[in-house]
């Protein structure tokens, strides 16, 4: 059987194009799989500035923290200091100022209106 040359040129399309279609399905294919794997690279590197952003706060809170209570020994100390000062002046280690002579040593008031402090 002897096919014309329309024919032939008919089947010669056909196979062309099956070929034709399936690289291009093959492209096609490996572009949607790119395309896949970089919007999951997006999708966990927002991911992760999230969790990067949100461990830079936790490390800033503790920071201040522990400038904090760095701070407040010592300003319980200056106040410890400066009460030990306060009692220990000649006026109140005379007795000039107890609550026994009718004022407060704290702010020269009657012992009356000490309590109202």
């Amino acid at each position: 059987m002897r096919f014309s040359a329309q024919a032939t040129l008919f089947l010669t399309g056909i196979v062309v194009g099956a070929v034709a279609l399936a690289g291009l399905s093959l492209l096609l294919a490996g572009a949607r799989r790119t395309s896949r794997r970089g919007s999951a690279a997006r999708r966990r590197l927002r991911q992760s500035r999230r969790e990067t952003a949100a461990v830079s706060q936790d490390r800033d809170d503790l920071i201040g923290q522990r400038d904090t209570a760095r701070a407040r020994p010592r300003a319980r100390w200056e106040m410890a200091r400066s009460a030990v000062i306060l009692i220990a002046t000649p006026a109140t280690a005379a007795g000039a100022g107890c609550a026994c002579s009718g004022t407060s040593s704290l702010a020269g008031l009657p012992s009356s209106n000490r309590q109202n402090r």
